[in-house]
C-alpha cells in the first residue's frame, strides 16, 4: 500500500474539524474559546477578548466584504489578540489546561485515519489559524495518542520565557484568510510534503477549501464538514468544496476515498 499512497497526503484543519463543534449540547468554537469560557486567563482577558471576537466575527463572516477588507481585519483581530494573550500572562500551564478540557472531543473517524495515515505512509498536516495552536494541538495529540511522525502541525506559536511565560509570538501569524498553501511553504512541515501530487484537504470553515492553494500538486480533493446544516451553509459549502460532510457523520468517508484513489 505504501508505494501507492507515496504521492498522497492531507491538509486538516482542527478545530471544529479533527474536533467536535458542539460536545453535550454546549458549542465548542474553538481551542482557544477554552481560555475564555473556562477561566484559565484574568476576567479582563476574557472581557477583552469577547470584545474582539464580536468586532472581527462579523467580517470573518461576511459575504459582502471584498477579499482585502477582511485580510487587513483578520490580521489586525490576531495581532491584538496575541499581544493581548502575551499581556494577560499567557503560561505554559494555561495551554496545558485548555489541551486537557473534557470539551476537546475527536470527531467520529479521526482516530482511524490518523491510523491508516501512520500505517500507509500519508502526512498529515494540521494547519489551524488557532491562537494559541501549536503547543495545544500537539498536547492534545499526544493525549489521545493519534500523534506520530506521520503528523505536523502548522499554526501560530509563541516564544516561551524560561519560566513559562509567552514573551512573543513567531511571525508570520495564521489566521483564516491567508490559510493557504504560502504559509505551508514556509514552514518546516513543507519538506514532509513538497513533490507529492495528490492532497486531500478537510475543513468545517469556507475558507479552509483554500488550504492547498498555492502548492505544486495535480489534484486536489476537498473535503467540507458542515457543522451547521442550514440551507444557506449547505449551498455554500457546497459551491465550496468537491464534498460535504454533515456533523455527526464520520471521516471514514476521506479513508475510503484514500483507499479508492490508491488501488
Amino acid at each position: 500500500m505504501e508505494s501507492k499512497t507515496k504521492d498522497t497526503f492531507i491538509i486538516i484543519d482542527f478545530d471544529g474539524t479533527m474536533v467536535k463543534r458542539k460536545v453535550n449540547g454546549e458549542v465548542v468554537p474553538s481551542i482557544i474559546s477554552i481560555l475564555r469560557s473556562e477561566g484559565h486567563l484574568s476576567e479582563e482577558y476574557t472581557k477583552r477578548a469577547y470584545e474582539l471576537e464580536a468586532k472581527y466575527r462579523p467580517i470573518e463572516d461576511s459575504h459582502i466584504l471584498s477579499y482585502e477588507d477582511k485580510y487587513e481585519a483578520m490580521e489586525e483581530w490576531w495581532d491584538k489578540h496575541l499581544d493581548l494573550l502575551i499581556k494577560s500572562g499567557l503560561h505554559l500551564n494555561h495551554i496545558k489546561q485548555a489541551a486537557s478540557s473534557k470539551k476537546l472531543v475527536l470527531r467520529e473517524g479521526v482516530r482511524q485515519l490518523f491510523e491508516f495515515c501512520k500505517i500507509n505512509n500519508v502526512p498529515v498536516i494540521i494547519f489551524s489559524a488557532s491562537g494559541i495552536g501549536y503547543e495545544p494541538i500537539k498536547l492534545y495529540l499526544e493525549r489521545e495518542d493519534i500523534m506520530s511522525s506521520k503528523v505536523h502541525i502548522v499554526s501560530n506559536r509563541f516564544v516561551w520565557s524560561e519560566d513559562g511565560l509567552a514573551v512573543s509570538r513567531v511571525e508570520p501569524v495564521i489566521h483564516s484568510i491567508n490559510k493557504r498553501g504560502e504559509s505551508i511553504i514556509k514552514s518546516e512541515s513543507y519538506e514532509f510534503v513538497k513533490g507529492k501530487k495528490k492532497c486531500i484537504v478537510i475543513g468545517d470553515n469556507v475558507h479552509d477549501a483554500k488550504m492547498a492553494e498555492g502548492l505544486n500538486v495535480d489534484e486536489v480533493i476537498t473535503y467540507g464538514i458542515v457543522n451547521d446544516p442550514s440551507e444557506i451553509n449547505l449551498a455554500k459549502y457546497g459551491e465550496a468544496f468537491n464534498k460535504i460532510i454533515l456533523d455527526g457523520e464520520s471521516l471514514e468517508l476521506v479513508i475510503n476515498e484514500i483507499k479508492h484513489a490508491t488501488t
